[in-house]
């Protein structure tokens, strides 16, 4: 399926997809727009901060090797 040309279901549907998790790279191919970037700078203000996702993923890393360690030596 292609959003290009149905701006309607566009503006509705992208930012939903977005937020669940769409690709800037299908944005691109079903928008028909030349590069990842030319969507990134168009719709990436719609996709969500994914910092707090970072930190969370490294801290369970790092707990996990910590707890790893702490079972080695005991």
């Amino acid at each position: 399926m292609s959003f290009a040309g149905l701006e309607s279901a566009q503006t509705f549907s992208l930012p939903m997809l977005i937020a669940h998790g769409l690709d800037v790279k299908v944005v691109q191919k079903n928008l028909r727009h030349s590069s990842a970037k030319t969507a990134q700078d168009t719709y990436g203000h719609k996709w969500p901060d994914n910092e707090e996702t970072a930190r969370a993923a490294v801290a369970g890393v790092l707990a996990d090797r910590l707890k790893s360690r702490t079972e080695q030596q005991a």
